[in-house]
């Protein structure tokens, strides 16, 4: 084992001991395991999972590999394996669909649940007040996009954010060799993960070249399997991530150019005409390649401006590249902002002395958004509501992220709680630090 890799692994240790030596961090971590237990426990069968991540989920329980690679969900392996063991303890209880689908859930809010304890801690380092640490920490459990991701079935969206935010923190803490393990595994639980290679390659501030070939290895480890067992699957399913059909949800920017569709459903009782929404044949296929490649020209510009911004500025990049994942998915559902919510609160807890204002709005107008507006079924009032918010946040964001002198001016104009928070680390030494190891 070389030096390097020693090193690493004693970094990676000494972060794992300073989470949980604080009486505070460990009185977080109990109530963030309770929260989870308490969401996962309350949660529904989820609308996706008997089609999606429950067949090969059982398939595992029930020891049949065929069928595991027969069945693959459009989700990567690492949150079925995830699952599986703690879905095992389902033969302890009735057995139910329902009880594996819950302790499944369990597992990956445990990722959501050891972020939570991980910013308060980090928060607590550079002085933050208690009260904005307990909110960004519930914040990243206790939201209406975490119940909507429970209730459609997509409990991996919260394990891939949690990853994807801890790739960055990592990264930024020289972490390389933790950080690529983490970014592979968030790149094996879904593939919209991708969008977070560049903002965890921004904030490290060497060892990037480790750090991706870390991430790939750890991806193509557990995605490999998958294609090999049944690669006519495997094409089948990520393909079919690329097709956008009819039934477009009207919260998306491309939703006015949506075309009118009528078809027959059984609506139980008899066959009715409904009324569907799709995209012009010219424009599916343009859709998902540009949020793939919507990282790029957004990471070079943060690039040009990096000796201005900080390493907790590529959470702020990575809230805005996960919100214009969502304005951008012409299938854009609410659960799709969970890891955007999550970006969100990391970024005002580590870079905003206290609360998380922008998070805290965005979390209520989501709510408003689609428990409420979208029940109304009024397609052009829908979109008109998430495009007053969104197009604006995703504004001030790029503001935020990739114009620093005129985020100074913001802060000069709204007041203190828009500057840059004068942090225990801070206090210290005012001169500017390079980005990747001011946390």
């Amino acid at each position: 084992m070389s030096e390097a890799l020693r090193a690493q692994l004693r970094v990676g240790a000494a972060e794992i001991g300073q989470v949980t030596r604080s009486p505070q961090a460990g009185f977080a971590a109990v109530t963030a395991l309770a929260a989870a237990a308490w969401l996962a426990a309350g949660a529904p069968l989820g609308a996706d999972y008997p089609h999606d991540g429950g067949p090969p989920i059982r398939a595992l329980l029930d020891g049949d590999a065929s069928a595991f690679f027969a069945q693959q969900p459009l989700m990567g392996t690492f949150s079925l394996l995830l699952r599986a063991p703690f879905a095992a303890l389902s033969s302890l209880g009735d057995g139910s669909e329902l009880l594996v689908y819950r302790l499944g859930s369990f597992a990956c809010l445990l990722a959501a649940a050891l972020l939570a304890v991980y910013l308060f801690r980090l928060m607590g380092e550079r002085g933050q007040p208690l009260l904005a640490r307990v909110t960004v920490a519930t914040l990243c459990l206790i939201n209406p996009m975490t119940a909507d991701a429970l209730r459609w079935g997509h409990p991996e969206e919260m394990l891939a954010g949690a990853l994807c935010v801890a790739a960055v923190i990592l990264a930024a803490r020289r972490g390389w060799l933790a950080a690529g393990i983490v970014l592979g595994l968030a790149l094996a639980t879904k593939q919209w993960a991708v969008i977070a290679v560049i903002p965890a390659l921004l904030a490290a501030h060497r060892d990037r070249i480790r750090l991706l070939g870390a991430a790939v290895g750890v991806a193509a480890g557990l995605t490999l399997p998958l294609a090999l067992g049944d690669p006519g699957e495997f094409i089948t399913r990520n393909h079919s991530a690329l097709i956008v059909g009819i039934d477009i949800p009207s919260v998306s920017v491309w939703w006015p150019f949506a075309g009118t569709t009528e078809r027959a459903v059984f609506d139980g009782v008899e066959r009715v005409t409904v009324q569907s929404y799709s995209l012009p044949s010219w424009l599916f296929p343009v859709t998902h390649p540009l949020i793939v490649l919507m990282p790029l020209p957004l990471g070079f510009l943060f690039w040009r401006r990096r000796r201005e911004l900080r390493a907790q500025d590529a959470l702020g990049l990575l809230a805005l590249l996960f919100l214009l994942r969502c304005v951008l998915d012409p299938v854009n559902i609410g659960y799709y902002h969970v890891p955007f919510l999550l970006a969100l609160g990391a970024y005002e807890g580590l870079r905003r002395r206290g609360l998380p204002v922008l998070t805290m709005l965005a979390a209520t107008a989501l709510w408003i958004t689609f428990a409420h507006v979208q029940e109304l079924r009024d397609e052009w009032l829908t979109w008109g509501v998430y495009m007053a918010w969104s197009l604006p946040l995703a504004g001030l964001l790029t503001v935020l992220v990739l114009a620093p002198r005129s985020r100074e001016r913001l802060s000069g104009r709204f007041g203190r709680h828009a500057r840059r928070p004068a942090m225990k680390a801070e206090r210290a030494d005012h001169t500017a630090r390079p980005l990747g190891i001011d946390y």
